[in-house]
């Protein structure tokens, strides 16, 4: 029954997913159409992947001026399902993250946030779609990790630079401290090696289109 009434409606899913600009009408449908196949679900999975698509929408909502709920709301509906979510699923790695996410923005979150994003690691330390996006998120979070915790986010390092070099290139010319990612590829010369050029080119293309 869950699936009938989520019919269509994945791909609208998909799509915020990718980062596409989804039209309002679409986000509400879904939103709409994912409360009402919740209560046909005893999964963890659609709590999830509604609060994925509450954080989503609300994201697009500002993005777009729009003032329909305020964050704060957004975001107190999409922890509520995450945490049914992780409750009924918790090897997901996809609801930590999420989660980490909203507890970095709340006052006083970091620590939790901290915990949120180790379980995301830990609970799926290689899925691809994440890499970028957790790293973004540890690299945020750098200062509240102590020292033996930060060898995880070396192993992060070295995944996503496994499977989105050029990601990592960006962030690391965006970022102020670029050393942990220096330092994880620190064990793997050639790799380091071919950062440093990576990072040397992206710098000079950057500073090439700021001066024209």
């Amino acid at each position: 029954m869950a699936g009938l009434i989520l019919f269509n409606a994945e791909s609208t899913l998909i799509s915020l997913r990718l980062g596409d600009a989804v039209p309002a009408p679409k986000r509400a449908s879904l939103l709409s159409r994912q409360r009402s196949a919740l209560a046909w679900s005893r999964s963890g999975a659609p709590l999830i992947g509604y609060g994925f698509a509450v954080m989503a929408s609300q994201a697009l909502d500002a993005a777009e001026g729009k003032k329909k709920n305020s964050r704060a709301e957004a975001n107190a509906a999409a922890e509520a399902a995450l945490r049914a979510g992780l409750a009924r699923m918790p090897v997901s790695a996809e609801g930590w993250f999420l989660l980490a996410v909203i507890w970095r923005g709340a006052e006083n979150g970091a620590a939790k946030a901290v915990s949120a994003v180790r379980m995301s690691v830990f609970t799926g330390p290689h899925v691809p779609v994440l890499a970028v996006h957790r790293l973004q998120l540890m690299f945020r979070l750098w200062r509240q990790f102590d020292k033996d915790e930060r060898q995880l986010v070396y192993r992060q390092v070295r995944f996503a630079w496994s499977v989105a070099p050029d990601d990592v290139v960006e962030m690391a010319a965006s970022s102020q401290n670029d050393w942990p990612i220096r330092i994880a590829l620190a064990l793997q010369p050639k790799e380091l090696q071919r950062f440093e050029e990576k990072l040397r080119a992206a710098k000079k293309k950057a500073a090439s289109t700021k001066s024209k």
